[in-house]
């Protein structure tokens, strides 16, 4: 790029449509792959109980191009394997739209969607919250393997969870849980044993039965499976959707009752008490009902139980001593006995300090490992996902609300939380005499607050409504807590593996691609993202430019180029503009300061960070605004400036649009009057190397008759005023990645 002392063209960040999910700048190559998902909940217009199951193949462009779901709903005949399409798109901050039509009903689903898990570029995991006029559930959905996909693949030692619902107007309802373990082999499902509870309306929930567990299964090559299990005094029918061989979801196709639930690979058997030896979080939910806490082991079946109950509002903190005992080290088999009979549980270990529970308040209670403990403030430094988990019972005629969004942690105290909020109001009366009103949705609302983590991963917050309890630094489970009649479950899992590596945000160039760079920023709001823009040529040799944005996940940043046109010239009206896909981008970090950037083509560029003051770059000058991304607010999307100053030098590169609508960039550069003003000349330049041009030697030139006199003020770091003529823009700091 052409300067007085080097030559580097530097990038340009779009953010267009600020805060809504509607935003042009796609990133839906964070879905790519076959996902199963199960979700949960009842019948807004009938008020029955619902589930959905199936499986989605997402193209990575916004399609998705085949699936098959399963629909449960007691109202009416099941659907079961049908073909589906449709369509998805991905925002910057992890939020999504995921809508998709059954072929042979079209009937049309829709969700929104929280993604966490990147690896690879891609999303491993997403919470689900439906947001259409057929049912009102929620629910998770997670990429599966398809190494998972074929009978002889799933063999060994599993543990079931399975929680239902059950209704035949005007017969009262039935709450069902079942936990069990059992061997799979050739199709074939043998050494079970399984514990279910059942109670009808309101009644505490008793030991139904408990036996043995028989039955087959199968998968197909799509990444759909059917199940049977032969319980004691019933038989279940599931559709399975495998996510690895270690780890399925699961949905039932039984008439007149809706099963969800897990079959979870077990590790570490034989399993004896000292399997029970450290801290798990606990965490269910069921309508009217909602459960957390910490159970701690000792090893020799004793321990401690700490739980927070929110029964339709009112929040108990239940506790004391606990004794356990085993009954089966082959399959896994414990009971928890709390307070001396207050409460009697079985349990199935999967792993250590790991469990699923059926307990007396029609519950299946999970356990989870505590890992990383003692906790602090800095423990939470990343951003999440998150969602509501599906509840048993019925969802809509109790009010409850189903969230979900990002949430994102600086490790100081400070949260910042981006929501959907799903919820029935009043008034429309359904078959059971409950009124409602069309779904109340908002959209993208962004809030801040403060938290405080305790030694015992217990976090509470200034004025939010919930609870929390940290599983590990990457997984959260959080309860509404006390005036909440319908109080819900949410998990939060972290949206990337915090960055190995954190890149220098400012200028980078490769010195063989001499006339080109890029403008790279990390952190943002969500404090691992990363915004990427690239000043470059056409074939014909005209300044263009384009950008990215996204997660790191370890060292590599993975996402897609993508470019804008149609927007406002420099000095001209504003015009909103129009952005396309224009092929992927990885960048792999050695260092802070060096990377492998691999282009669309699968050509490579060796990265380093770009000084425009001498050897390497230095530090600002005191009292300097802040360098990075900064534009004119959302009334002005589309269009930025890029900016870093060194010593007290400045780099400044504006993308714009030429009168035609094909984005153009100008520079200008040169000394500061002082640590916050400067002035000089934007400069528009040609013929220099194309995005995936060969290294060399390249020269590129000032067009003439196109600079343009401005000045830049600033009063303070995050606030200045960029003056063109007659022209004046206030700037701020652009960080909404």
């Amino acid at each position: 790029m052409r300067h007085p002392r080097r030559t580097m063209l530097v990038p340009a960040m779009l953010f267009l449509f600020a805060g809504s999910l509607a935003i042009a700048q796609s990133n839906n190559s964070l879905l790519n792959g076959n996902y199963g998902f199960v979700t949960g909940g009842y019948s807004v217009t009938q008020n029955w109980p619902v589930g959905i199951g199936g499986v989605l193949v997402a193209d990575g462009k916004g399609n998705i191009t085949s699936g098959f779901v399963d629909v449960n709903d007691v109202s009416k005949p099941n659907l079961v394997n049908a073909a589906v399409t449709g369509t998805y798109n991905v925002v910057s901050n992890y939020r999504a739209t995921i809508s998709f039509t059954v072929t042979s009903t079209k009937v049309t689903y829709s969700f929104i969607a929280s993604l966490a898990g990147i690896s690879g570029g891609v999303a491993t995991q997403a919470s689900l919250i439906e947001n259409d006029a057929n049912e009102g559930t929620s629910g998770s959905m997670e990429k599966q393997d398809s190494a998972a996909f074929s009978i002889g693949a799933n063999t060994g030692a599993y543990v079931v969870g399975l929680a239902a619902r059950s209704a035949q107007p005007p017969n009262p309802e039935t709450r069902t849980s079942a936990v069990g373990s059992f061997t799979l082999g050739s199709g074939s499902v043998t050494n079970g044993l399984v514990d279910i509870m059942a109670a009808t309306g309101d009644t505490q929930l008793a030991l139904v039965s408990a036996g043995t567990l028989t039955g087959g299964f199968s998968v197909a090559a799509s990444g759909r499976g059917t199940m049977t299990l032969n319980a004691p005094s019933r038989t279940i029918h599931l559709a399975i959707y495998p996510v690895s061989t270690n780890r399925w979801l699961v949905f039932g196709t039984d008439a007149a009752i809706v099963w969800r639930g897990v079959v979870l690979r077990q590790t570490g058997a034989p399993f004896s008490l000292a399997s029970c030896n450290g801290n798990s979080v606990l965490y269910g939910t069921d309508s009217g009902s909602a459960t957390t806490g910490i159970a701690t082991c000792d090893g020799a079946g004793n321990g401690t139980v700490t739980l927070e109950q929110n029964e339709q509002g009112t929040v108990d903190i239940v506790g004391g001593p606990m004794a356990v005992s085993l009954t089966s080290a082959a399959n896994g088999r414990m009971v928890f006995n709390l307070g001396g009979g207050a409460m009697v549980a079985p349990l199935y270990f999967y792993a250590p300090n790991s469990y699923l529970l059926a307990s007396q308040d029609a519950l299946v209670i999970t356990g989870e490992a505590q890992t990383g403990a003692p906790f602090t403030n800095a423990s939470l430094k990343q951003t999440f996902g998150f969602g509501t988990i599906p509840a048993g019972g019925q969802v809509f005629n109790t009010g409850i609300t189903l969230i979900s969004g990002t949430q994102t942690f600086d490790g100081a105290g400070r949260a910042t939380t981006t929501q959907e909020t799903v919820k029935e109001t009043a008034s429309f009366t359904n078959n059971v005499g409950n009124t409602f009103t069309t779904r109340l949705v908002s959209s993208g609302v962004t809030s801040s607050d403060t938290y405080s983590v305790e030694s015992n991963g217990r976090v509470t917050c200034g004025s939010c409504s919930t609870v929390k309890y940290i599983v590990s630094p990457s997984k959260v489970v959080a309860m509404e807590k006390g005036g909440v009649p319908a109080p819900t479950i949410t998990l939060m899992q972290a949206t990337g593996a915090p960055a190995d590596v954190t890149p220098v945000s400012g200028w980078w160039w490769d010195p063989n691609l001499s006339g080109t760079g890029f403008f790279i920023e990390y952190g943002g709001k969500s404090l691992g993202g990363m915004f990427v823009g690239g000043f470059l040529y056409d074939a014909s040799g005209n300044s263009t430019w384009l950008a990215s944005t996204g997660p790191i996940s370890g060292s590599t940043y993975t996402s897609t180029w993508s470019r804008v046109s149609g927007g406002q010239t420099l000095t001209g009206p504003y015009r909103a503009p129009s952005g396309i896909g224009a092929g992927n981008i990885v960048i792999v970090f050695s260092d802070s300061t060096h990377g492998l950037l691999t282009r669309p083509d699968g050509s490579k560029v060796n990265l380093q960070r770009f000084s425009f003051t001498g050897s390497t770059p230095t530090a600002p000058v005191a009292g300097a605004p802040q360098s990075g991304w900064w534009w004119a607010g959302s009334s002005l999307s589309g269009t930025g400036y890029g900016i870093e100053i060194q010593g007290s030098s400045v780099f400044i590169v504006a993308y714009v649009y030429d009168d035609t609508g094909n984005p153009v960039w100008y520079l200008a550069t040169g000394g500061l009057t002082s640590p916050t003003a400067y002035s000089g000349t934007w400069d528009l330049y040609s013929g220099g190397p194309q995005l995936t041009s060969p290294e060399g030697t390249y020269s590129t030139t000032k067009v003439t008759g196109k600079s343009v006199a401005m000045s830049l003020t600033f009063s303070d770091g995050t606030h200045g005023t960029l003056t063109m003529g007659s022209v004046s823009i206030p700037i701020v700091r652009f960080q909404e990645f």
